[in-house]
Parts: C-alpha cells; structure tokens; sequence
C-alpha cells in the first residue's frame, strides 16, 4: 500500500476502533466456552472483516493471531493499544 494510502487507511481503522464501544451487557463466559455468541455493533464488524479481507471468520482468527503475539511481547489486557507501535524489521 502506498504510504499516503496506508495513513489514511489507519487513520479510518483508528476512527473505528475509537467509536468502537460494547453496546450490551453480555454473561461473561466459562472458561471451558466452545462458542462465542455476541452481537457485533456495525463498527466492531467493520473491523473484523477489516482483519479478514472481506471474510468474519478469517478476521477473527486473524485478531487472535494478532493478540497472541502482543502477548508473547509483554502486552496485556488493560494496557492502552494506543502505545503499540509496529516496527519493520530491514529484511522484511
């Protein structure tokens, strides 16, 4: 992606996530939960299928994928995403 394009495009992704809030009270889950069923507010399921090109499932998967390597860097739930930063390694 172009770089012009691709600050636009985080910077609509940022303006997502930011007016991305939970809508409804939902039951916690169990920790042995098979299935996650939750309403998607119309923001949350922009950027799943953000994640995913196109495709929900792809994107949550994607999101966990993601997630799991925050965590293995140090990140955990309460920190602010707003102080992640990516860094492109030279090889890459």
């Amino acid at each position: 992606m172009v770089a012009g394009a691709q600050k636009k495009h985080m910077a609509h992704m940022a303006h997502i996530a930011h007016n991305c809030r939970i809508t409804a009270m939902v039951r916690p889950c169990k920790p042995d939960t098979k299935e996650l069923r939750r309403p998607l507010t119309a923001a949350q399921r922009a950027i799943i299928r953000a994640a995913g090109a196109g495709d929900l499932s792809r994107g949550f998967n994607e999101l966990l994928a993601i997630y799991h390597h925050l965590h293995m860097m140090g990140y955990r739930p309460g920190m602010r995403p707003q102080n992640i930063r990516i860094v492109q390694n030279d090889g890459e």
